[in-house]
């Protein structure tokens, strides 16, 4: 018996011994964290087993697919087979990479018991220098820090010396408008975001709102500098307490959106006596207009004075011009009305302090005429001083509020509308009870599955991502019809994102490339779709042209053409002038300049799918396209180089223009745009209609949210001026029209 008892408390003990193996195992627990990339949040969540990642999983609904979202796909596998954050980014998707790469450091962290809360901050005191990529240029943050907090930050960006623009050049001879971080747009983010990071203590700020690229590059620069003064980033990796705090306003008229046409509206109310409420969702006033030139105007003091006038006979053909382009589905009673107030909008903006002449250039003649078009003719493009214009232009408004987000459209128990829900960035709501609500919100091109679905195409965005169609939505759930909202305004092509690790000259190849109208351009079905030489004499039309094949076209050349390109430029392959390009990040490279080193950015960017190389019929499964489709049109076109003519589309070709045989180079191009045209249906004062076609009370639509009524939802028009015509006349239609209706009440 005693011999038995022994045996059970053997066993017990070893049972006992056996618990801390097996029921005191490390437990998984799953961790997230999120960060900013380029086109919005990256959340990233991992589960670990300790400090050992088991599953890991990120996801970037807002990065660009082709771009953002495959450098999520490559991360994620590389950082789970490594276990490790530390990977290198992708090329070409440096915000992206960074973010994430951010994210799963803190997840790490986290996983360690350390996250950026509990971080020890031990700096070494002194003053540190970081860089980092900015819009397209670089940014150098200096911070200065004491042991455990960051003292100062000076902002500054770093312009490449081939990257200025010229003053004293008109636009329409501009070889290049390489913009590095455009000054408006920089500002803000110079001005606001070290405060606030200084204030909060915490690099988990949130970017100035319209200036995602300069806010993004700039938190990274200052990171890099705190690694130099020995800090682990992530211990400022501090939530932000969010405001809770209401605001409530009462006014005649709110307008949301601070753009040309919110701006206008906003000025010409205010004029005529109303109390006015402007939001804006950026922290700069001017949106699109304020990185644009050029409204169309008949009849202004200064054309008359000039010698510029035009009769009634000339105003109808140019009217009936228009609604030709426009295959005759315009709302005529408001283009007509856009073009009778045209004149004296140009002189009510010139009262306001803006700088607007005639423009007789041979710009403005090739595009209907120098009586027909103005330019801001007298700042430097897209600088400080057309932001002051519309800064100005609203001096007396009542209540401005900046980086505001319009949310809702408030509606009383007869449908009317009566103001409008908001939310300030740091989290603060506001209300604004109104009499009438304008609306000028910029379209949806800052929204990649918007432009899918209304455009079937995306395109690479020169204007403001802040632009996301969240206004044109707000409209349609109120009852809005949908009016048009297919059509893209563009005016130059460009390169989807740039070739990595290389200077300003040759990552400017792939671009000059693309500008070289001697090479054959394809499109995603194979085919050559016009002249290659349009975009050089007429840039709308070529973009345009561009834009109607999709998200994408591709230049094609041979390894020869690569090769003499590479030792004599782009005259050996029969460039004969010097590409007449407009862009807003590249120089374009002249002819007879040799791209040396252009195998190695071609390598390069078929790493980063900006490229292809292969048999055409290779290429041609790389882009979507039947393979004898391709080869046709190839073959088709050295024929008609040797003959020396080209009969389906008369480009000016020699024999130097020849593919010849392969290996092949198919270059990604996209079109370059600033907005998209069209929203919802107006009437002749802009106010909204609804489905049934009746009028929503109380409710305008200003600008490109209502530019579908004089455009037909194909495409965009080369007669110039249009979109800042409409937007600045539009503004003060609705404006008038809706002071009148609240006098009336």
């Amino acid at each position: 018996m005693k011999k038995s008892t022994k045996k059970v408390y053997a066993v017990i003990l070893v049972l006992f011994l056996l618990v801390p193996l097996f029921g005191c195992q490390r437990q998984e627990k799953t961790f997230t964290s999120e960060a900013k990339g380029f086109g919005g949040t990256i959340t990233v969540t991992g589960t670990f087993k300790g400090d050992e990642l088991t599953n890991i999983q990120i996801e970037a609904p807002d990065e660009t697919p082709a771009i953002g979202g495959k450098a999520a796909e490559v991360l994620e596998v590389e950082i789970f087979d490594l276990k490790s954050a530390k990977v290198d980014g992708i090329a070409g998707a440096t915000y992206t990479s960074n973010a994430i790469i951010q994210a799963v450091e803190d997840l790490f962290a986290q996983a360690q018991g350390s996250d950026g809360e509990n971080v020890t901050i031990n700096m070494n005191p002194g003053t540190y220098t970081g860089f980092a990529k900015g819009y397209s240029g670089e940014i150098v943050a200096t911070v200065t820090v004491s042991e455990d907090k960051i003292e100062e930050i000076k902002l500054e960006k770093k312009v490449n010396e081939d990257h200025i623009i010229t003053t004293d050049s008109p636009m329409f001879i501009l070889q290049t408008v390489a913009v590095d971080d455009l000054d408006q747009i920089f500002y803000d983010v110079q001005e606001l975001l070290p405060e606030r990071i200084i204030d909060a203590q915490s690099l988990s700020i949130d970017g100035i709102t319209g200036a995602t690229a300069s806010s993004n590059g700039a938190i990274q620069a200052i990171k890099n500098a705190i690694k130099e003064a020995g800090q682990d980033p992530t211990g400022f990796d501090r939530e932000i307490v969010k405001n809770t705090s209401e605001e409530t306003y009462d006014c005649d008229i709110v307008v949301v959106g601070g753009g040309t046409s919110g701006t206008t509206a906003a000025a010409q109310a205010t004029e005529l006596g109303a109390k006015v409420v402007l939001i804006e969702k950026s922290a700069r006033l001017g949106g699109t207009g304020g990185l644009s030139a050029g409204p169309m105007g008949m009849n202004s003091s200064a054309q008359v004075e000039q010698g510029y006038g035009v009769d009634e006979e000339f105003k109808q053909n140019y009217y009936d011009h228009y609604e030709e382009l426009m295959n005759w589905s315009i709302k005529g009673s408001l283009f007509s009305k856009m073009i009778s107030k045209s004149g004296e909008t140009i002189d009510w903006l010139v009262d306001k302090g803006f700088k607007i002449e005639p423009d007789t250039s041979f710009f403005a003649v090739s595009h209907g005429g120098a009586q027909l078009i103005n330019a801001y003719t007298s700042l430097p493009y897209m600088g400080m001083e057309t932001r002051g214009y519309f800064e100005n232009m609203v001096k007396d408004v009542d209540t401005i509020l900046t980086e505001t987000t319009a949310e809702e459209l408030i509606r009383d128990e007869s449908g009317k509308i009566t103001g409008v829900k908001a939310v300030k960035y740091d989290g603060s709501t506001v209300t604004v009870n109104a009499k009438a609500v304008i609306m000028a919100t910029g379209g949806f091109a800052g929204n990649e599955e918007m432009q899918q679905e209304k455009l079937g195409a995306v395109y690479s965005l020169l204007g403001l991502k802040q632009n996301d169609g969240s206004g044109l939505n707000m409209m349609l759930e109120v009852g809005a019809n949908e009016y048009n909202a297919s059509t893209i305004c563009t005016h130059a092509i460009g390169v989807p994102a740039e070739v990595t690790d290389f200077n300003g000259f040759d990552s400017a190849i792939p671009y000059s490339l693309l500008t070289t109208s001697a090479l054959l351009q394809v499109n995603d079905q194979g085919e050559r779709f016009m002249n290659e030489e349009v975009q050089d004499y007429d840039m709308t039309r070529g973009s345009v042209t561009h834009s109607m094949q999709g998200s994408y076209f591709y230049v094609l050349l041979s390894q020869k053409q690569v090769d003499e390109i590479s030792k004599s430029g782009t005259s050996a392959v029969g460039q004969n002038y010097d590409p007449m390009a407009f862009s807003f990040q590249y120089n374009t490279i002249g002819k007879d300049i040799p791209m040396s080193n252009i195998q190695a950015v071609l390598d390069q960017a078929i790493n980063q799918e900006l490229a292809y190389k292969g048999t055409l019929e290779v290429i041609a499964e790389k882009i979507g396209a039947e393979p004898e489709i391709l080869k046709n049109n190839v073959y088709a076109y050295d024929e008609m180089c040797k003959e020396g003519k080209d009969s389906l589309f008369g480009k000016t070709v020699s024999s130097a223009n020849i593919i010849g045989e392969g290996p092949y180079y198919a270059v990604k191009g996209t079109t370059v745009a600033y907005c998209t045209n069209g929203g919802v249906e107006v009437d002749t004062r802009c106010q909204v209609l609804n489905t049934e076609g009746e009028l929503i009370e109380g409710l305008y639509a200003v600008g490109v949210e209502s530019q579908g009524n004089i455009m037909d939802g194909v495409s965009y028009t080369n007669v110039s001026g249009i979109n800042l015509s409409w937007g600045f006349n539009s503004g003060r239609i609705a404006a008038k029209n809706a002071m009148e209706i609240i006098a009336g009440n």
